[in-house]
């Protein structure tokens, strides 16, 4: 629990100390604007998951037993792996789970595989 609170004021700390003073509206402001908004969505998944994510309104459990965001639907895995990365994931590419738990979605246990890759990895033809 206490590995959480400090994760959230690090960001914290990070958000206030770098953020930038704009003149106009910029492709770059808006662009650290983004990067703002995915450190609150980052922080309150991790917020929520320090009681157990199934009690987080920010995330949900699909019925194939990942994480998704509550707003989007989209998987926290994949966001996560993204973010490590920072980049999207491209065709054919898999964001995977190390330990092979699906609700361990942090980025050391996350890494880009190709389905080829994947599904080698786990056994499938």
């Amino acid at each position: 629990m206490g590995e959480y609170i400090i994760i959230v004021l690090v960001i914290f700390v990070v958000v206030l100390l770098l953020q930038p003073t704009y003149d106009d509206d910029s492709d770059e402001r808006d662009s650290f604007i983004e990067w703002q908004e995915d450190c609150d969505r980052y922080r309150d998944y991790l917020m929520g998951s320090e009681v157990g994510a199934d009690a987080s309104p920010f995330v949900y459990l699909d019925v194939n037993g990942y994480y998704r965001f509550s707003d989007s639907d989209r998987l926290v895995h994949r966001w996560v792996t993204e973010k490590k990365y920072g980049r999207k994931l491209r065709a054919g590419e898999v964001a995977h789970h190390i330990d092979g738990n699906k609700k361990h979605n942090t980025p050391d246990n996350l890494c880009i595989l190709s389905e080829e890759q994947h599904n080698r990895l786990h056994g499938y033809e």
